[in-house]
């Protein structure tokens, strides 16, 4: 996983990472702490979006 730790959302999901590693890919998203201002998305780390913006 720590490469994934390292790449956008938008990145892994273009690479199929959703679906050939799920279990990882949640470990990247629970407990969100930051969303991004382009996509939407969520993730614990402000490293693995675009835009991001932390949760308050």
């Amino acid at each position: 996983m720590s490469d994934a730790e390292d790449k956008t959302l938008c990145a892994l999901q273009e690479e199929g990472y959703i679906e050939t590693d799920t279990e990882d890919f949640i470990k990247l998203i629970r407990p969100a702490r930051h969303f991004c201002m382009n996509c939407g998305r969520s993730a614990v780390g402000a490293n693995n979006l675009c835009n991001p913006e932390e949760l308050e």
